[in-house]
């Protein structure tokens, strides 16, 4: 079964036909006088299509035109067939041997095209318009091989396994709880179990107050360690981050946090800082579901430091005990994320409106202010971006088994 999606670009109503993240087509369904929201459109094709539902094919076009009318508009079906696209071509031009045999790049690049839908014909042509050769045995070849028929029983497979994850997404809740308290055995049962987040205010209402000028006054003269060089490194500088580990004075780093921005230096959990500030760690009280002694550590940096997109491969809590973040998280269900995921990072960035890997990806969109503490499941996407001068901190070691270390997103 198709997803339909309602879709607003202005005073133009449209629905999206998807099968999971494959866009089937658009259909462009009124015009309205004036903007309206996605929500108000969607509200109410929500609300109209029962009552179209089994009526023949096209039965929630249907529901989405009653709805433009409903808004004051014209409506009107004009649905636009999706092109699946080809694959990124090799960079050497396509060219037959002496034996009419394409090299192996190109070779690849067929039979990822017809994996993905293109019949052997349609690729063919698309070769032949592209280079005056005739490709059509070769193309022929490759496609009816014992290599692409295997090639296909795994994309099958990997098309059921898809189908499982939408019918548990289509059934996954809505916005992120939120808990003024919050007794272990409710996050067991309404978040670890069902692989959920949560939000806990006033979580460390009965722990000692913390600030930068408190922090500098105990413990200034302390070294830590630090990674510098994040920005200057380059976009992928978690690659090399253990060659950006850089000793510096507490006070010092302390100064940069109240007076500095930006991503260039930041004081994160592996660089362990808690264990070099004698008796602060001691401060830090309990959360649900945590065991006696679990692993804490230590996020401080100025304000714009960013923790790009990427999951972790246990459960844990994220405390926020100074300043103010801004996190988007996504779950593992959203397999658009798969396309730009390495290991546990991704290069998708939720808080760019412009990133098209994000456009239908179902972002939740936390705000932690001093005393909160968010729940993240182990494998759920997670972006971090510092609005002030920040201090957080990570907890981990729960009562209940959350090792997920085999959990890789992408490629490693």
């Amino acid at each position: 079964m198709p997803e339909w999606i309602p879709r607003v670009e202005g005073i133009d109503l449209l629905v999206e036909e998807r099968d999971g993240d494959r866009l089937i087509a658009r259909h462009a369904v009124g015009t309205v006088p004036a903007p309206v929201s996605v929500e108000r459109f969607a509200q109410l094709v929500a609300l109209l299509a029962p009552d179209h539902e089994g009526t023949g094919e096209g039965w929630m076009l249907r529901a989405a035109a009653e709805a433009v009318v409903g808004l004051g508009g014209t409506a009107h079906t004009e649905p636009t067939a999706v092109d699946p696209g080809w694959p990124t071509a090799p960079p050497a031009p396509a060219t037959l041997s002496a034996s009419g045999r394409l090299d192996p790049a190109w070779v690849e690049w067929v039979v990822e095209a017809h994996l993905h839908g293109r019949s052997a014909q349609d690729i063919s042509s698309h070769l032949r318009d592209r280079f005056d050769l005739p490709f059509h045995a070769e193309v022929a070849r490759i496609c009816d091989g014992p290599e692409v028929a295997a090639a296909k029983r795994v994309s099958e497979r990997a098309r059921s396994l898809d189908g499982i994850v939408r019918l548990r997404r289509q059934f996954e809740s809505g916005a992120i709880p939120v808990y003024e308290a919050l007794h272990a055995d409710t996050l067991y049962e309404r978040h670890w179990v069902a692989h959920r987040p949560c939000l806990l205010r006033h979580a460390t209402r009965d722990w000692p107050e913390w600030t930068l000028d408190a922090l500098r006054a105990r413990y200034a003269d302390r070294t830590v360690t630090v990674t510098s060089g994040r920005q200057s490194t380059g976009p992928e500088w978690w690659r090399r981050r253990s060659q950006l580990d850089a000793p510096m004075a507490f006070g010092a780093l302390l100064d940069l946090v109240a007076n500095g921005a930006g991503d260039e230096t930041y004081a994160v959990a592996r660089n362990h800082v808690l264990a070099a500030l004698p008796g602060l760690e001691a401060e830090l009280g309990p959360l649900p579901g945590l065991r006696d002694a679990p692993v804490r550590e230590i996020w401080l940096g100025p304000r714009g430091t960013v923790t790009p997109l990427h999951h972790d491969q246990t459960c844990g809590w994220l405390v926020q005990r100074i300043g103010v973040k801004r996190l988007w998280l996504a779950s593992p269900l959203e397999t658009a994320l798969l396309d730009t995921a390495t290991g546990l990072h991704n290069r998708a960035d939720p808080s760019d409106p412009g990133d098209p890997t994000t456009r239908t990806v179902r972002w939740h969109e936390v705000v932690l202010r001093p005393g909160d503490a968010l729940f993240i499941p182990a494998g759920w996407w997670h972006q971090v971006v510092a609005e002030s001068p920040s201090l957080s901190v990570s907890m981990n070691g729960f009562q209940w088994d959350d090792d997920c270390t085999w959990y890789y997103a992408g490629p490693r």
